[in-house]
């Protein structure tokens, strides 16, 4: 199942430097968060499922604000060995972060 597959985790991070008495901000997809997704990209999944996770990993991703002051996304993938494969707030825009997870990799190889 392809949710297996897929592992995040989601850390909730609130600096005290990011919070200000009159910041008010409605809902998470602009709250200050650190996402780290761990991805199976081992051979069990297969090249189309795959493909389904990082959509997948697009459409959650797609709901925030990507930039230093709300929303920092890394992924990692594991096989063999993990691979970081986008630091943590490396893309500071939607659409750099998008176009970087459609350029990863399908590793393969075994699960670990």
């Amino acid at each position: 199942m392809l949710l297996w597959s897929v592992w995040s985790a989601v850390l909730l991070l609130t600096p005290l430097e990011a919070v200000e008495v009159d910041d008010v901000r409605a809902g998470c997809s602009t709250a200050v968060n650190d996402l780290v997704y761990i991805v199976d990209g081992s051979w069990s999944v297969g090249f189309s499922d795959f493909d389904t996770a990082k959509q997948w990993l697009v459409n959650i991703s797609s709901k925030f604000d990507i930039s230093s002051h709300y929303t920092q996304v890394a992924v990692i993938q594991y096989s063999d060995t993990p691979r970081l494969e986008i630091p943590l707030g490396k893309h500071q825009a939607g659409s750099e972060l998008i176009q970087a997870i459609w350029s990863i990799a399908y590793l393969g190889g075994n699960t670990q």
